[in-house]
């Protein structure tokens, strides 16, 4: 069920972190260039993308980090939205743009993180390689089995390719 929801996962937090600095630049050159409106929204892009790396390659911390990032920004903007509609002079113009980058993209990354944490498997080792390719000046590469025993990788291929001989795990050179 969970077969593309960590690949989801990065494309929309990098979409999201993407829009928060743009829009960051942008309040940052309205504000007459002052970069203190850059350090939260750059703290969190920080955080997100540390955290979201780190949850592809199934950590439980990583992804409860990323729900609290998500409920941090969905919190936000629910404030954001209060505030405006008690002073209307600090209220924020609701429009497409900043609904779906302020509410909708947080709520999706929120409900993958959510499903990712749910039907999360436990990690699997990685395969041991099943020959070793040696290059010329002795260096070894190892080489993952493949359905019909040991394959040479595409830079190895060709007519000048560097492999010189390839032997089983363990073997002595």
């Amino acid at each position: 069920m969970t077969r593309g929801y960590p690949h989801l996962l990065r494309t929309l937090a990098v979409l999201q972190v993407g829009l928060a600095a743009l829009a960051a630049l942008g309040q940052m050159l309205f504000m007459g260039g002052n970069p203190g409106y850059l350090v939260l929204p750059a703290v969190h892009a920080t955080l997100l993308m540390i955290a979201v790396a780190r949850a592809i390659a199934g950590r439980r911390w990583a992804l409860i980090c990323v729900l609290t990032l998500e409920a941090v920004s969905l919190v936000g903007y629910g404030l954001s939205l209060a505030a405006g509609a008690l002073l209307p002079w600090v209220s924020d113009t609701v429009n497409l743009t900043g609904l779906l980058t302020s509410a909708v993209l947080p709520a999706t990354v929120l409900v993958l993180a959510v499903l990712l944490l749910a039907h999360r498997v436990p990690a699997v080792p990685p395969p041991v390689p099943a020959a070793t390719l040696v290059w010329p000046g002795g260096a070894t590469v190892p080489v993952p089995a493949g359905p019909a025993g040991p394959t040479v990788p595409p830079w190895g291929a060709g007519p000048a390719a560097p492999v010189t001989r390839i032997l089983p795990s363990g073997a002595p050179r």
